[in-house]
């Protein structure tokens, strides 16, 4: 019986002793996987993963903490910061510290700057937290491109008025052939972002009513030639949000 019983041990071992052995080649695999996808920098935190995404997120919280000390700076606050709540304050500390674009790390900067500015009554959501999460580079510089040119033809935020003002008409449509010879990129780099940013909610396409003060939408492609985009309110609400 004990005989028996010590082979039954003996092959245990042996069969945990291979079974961890699979697990190393897995792991190892897995670093030279990881290794391909995310570069040198997995290798500089010893080829685990898991460390990686933890130093990334810690070196992308202090570039957040310095943008954001800088506004506050700019500003004179330096100190009685408002907290901002768990239910926000989570996710937001969540998603802006999984950026690495610099544009879009401003802008996180600027919401969390102004939902901690005490003077300022700026309403951060936790839905532009989903909002931003999910822009492109690409996608933040049309939206920018359609934000400036409307302030800079009319004067005033879609916030202030949807009315068009004095030799609108003469003003080129704010379309995809538009936004290409702005920001100098391809077509269907545009399209893309132009469609995912409406399907955001965050920008619409125009017409212009006669019989309408405020114009009415179009249930059409964004990218047709003939459209005209504008920021939606809450296009405009979410750059307000992030405004430095």
């Amino acid at each position: 019986m004990g005989e028996k019983l010590d082979e039954a041990k003996a092959a245990a071992t042996t069969q945990i002793a291979k079974t961890a052995e699979k697990g190393l080649d897995l792991l190892s695999g897995a670093g030279k996987f990881f290794d391909q996808v995310l570069g040198e920098g997995l290798r500089h935190v010893g080829g685990s993963f898991t460390d990686w995404a933890a130093v990334f997120r810690y070196e992308n919280a202090f570039k957040l903490a310095d943008k954001i000390e800088a506004i506050h700076a700019a500003r004179g606050i330096t100190s009685a910061k408002r907290s901002i709540e768990p239910r926000l304050a989570i996710p937001l500390i969540q998603a802006s510290t999984m950026e690495s674009d610099e544009e879009l790390q401003t802008l996180w900067a600027g919401m969390i700057a102004n939902a901690t500015d005490p003077n300022l009554t700026t309403n951060a959501r936790r839905d532009f937290v989903t909002l931003l999460s999910a822009l492109e580079p690409i996608d933040l510089r049309c939206l920018l491109a359609i934000s400036e040119h409307m302030t800079t033809t009319a004067g005033k935020s879609v916030v202030q008025t949807w009315s068009a003002v004095p030799n609108e008409s003469e003003r080129p449509k704010r379309n995809i052939t538009w936004l290409c010879s702005v920001l100098g990129k391809d077509p269907d780099l545009i399209k893309i972002s132009v469609e995912s940013l409406e399907r955001q909610g965050l920008i619409v396409d125009r017409t212009d009513d006669p019989d309408d003060d405020f114009a009415g939408q179009i249930i059409v492609p964004v990218t047709h030639k003939e459209a005209d985009l504008w920021l939606s309110y809450t296009g405009e609400a979410l750059l307000s949000a992030c405004k430095a």
